[in-house]
């Protein structure tokens, strides 16, 4: 039963901080997707110190990979940034990060 108590206690932290990323990631994406980099920068600027993630860590290569049709670069390598700063665990994105910088030399 205090198994059954505790359990109930962490789901529902999980799915709260679950529901709050997903806010966040919709908000920063229709930023992006509307072309309005800096307003993205500034919203991320202003909630990056919560204890929750902004976004999903699969939204990045696909954000980014928009950009890079667009051969929008900059913000491709900003996106990035913030992706490698919310997540550092991910290698992969030091390999994009890597990969667009190669296009911009």
């Amino acid at each position: 039963d205090d198994h059954l108590e505790q359990w109930k206690t962490n789901t529902s932290q999980i799915l709260s901080d679950n529901k709050q990323t997903l806010i966040h990631e919709n908000r920063l994406l229709n930023k992006l997707y509307r072309g309005h980099l800096q307003s993205a920068i500034k919203y991320y600027e202003k909630h990056k110190s919560l204890d929750i993630k902004l976004f999903t860590p699969i939204v990045i290569p696909n954000i980014v990979s928009f950009y890079i049709k667009k051969k929008d670069y900059h913000t491709a390598i900003k996106i990035t940034e913030m992706g490698i700063a919310q997540y550092p665990e991910i290698r992969v994105f030091q390999k994009i990060y890597k990969k667009i910088k190669t296009k911009i030399q």
